[in-house]
């Protein structure tokens, strides 16, 4: 598309609020795909200097993540700079607020699943708090077992 396509189309997306939506949603894909690559390089042997965040502080280590997401997440930013521009040339604050909010809600989203991955990384191997429940509520003793 060329530069006034372009333009006329991040008017369109800002002439109304529930039109907002339509960027939005792509950025939240965005981000999931962003969550899934997070998730799925952390799990690699060669990714393991990731969890010596732990040795940090938690206000650096918020930061770090927060550095790291911000460049993942930096073609949705540069969008979402643009349709704020576009949203301020004509003076539509309602969808300039949305922009804001949706944009810096999704990388404070993004940040702190991060920053999870880091701190708890065996997540998916333990036991549901359900599951913990359930196992507790319906113990029996040893002697009521078959022997096989």
């Amino acid at each position: 598309m060329r530069d006034v396509e372009h333009i006329a189309m991040a008017e369109f997306f800002v002439s109304q609020v529930y039109l907002v939506l339509i960027p939005f949603s792509v950025w939240t894909l965005y981000g999931l795909k962003i969550l899934n690559f997070n998730t799925t390089c952390l799990r690699k042997p060669e990714n393991q200097f990731f969890y010596q965040l732990l040795f940090f502080s938690t206000g650096s280590r918020f930061l770090i993540c927060g550095l790291i997401v911000t460049v993942q997440f930096s073609p949705a930013l540069l969008y979402g700079f643009f349709l704020i521009a576009t949203a301020v040339k004509y003076n539509l604050y309602a969808s300039l607020f949305m922009i804001i909010g949706g944009l810096g809600s999704l990388g404070l989203a993004l940040t702190f699943h991060f920053n999870k991955l880091i701190q708890y990384p065996d997540q998916d191997k333990k036991t549901s708090r359900f599951i913990r429940r359930i196992n507790q509520a319906i113990i029996r003793p040893y002697p009521l077992f078959s022997i096989e």
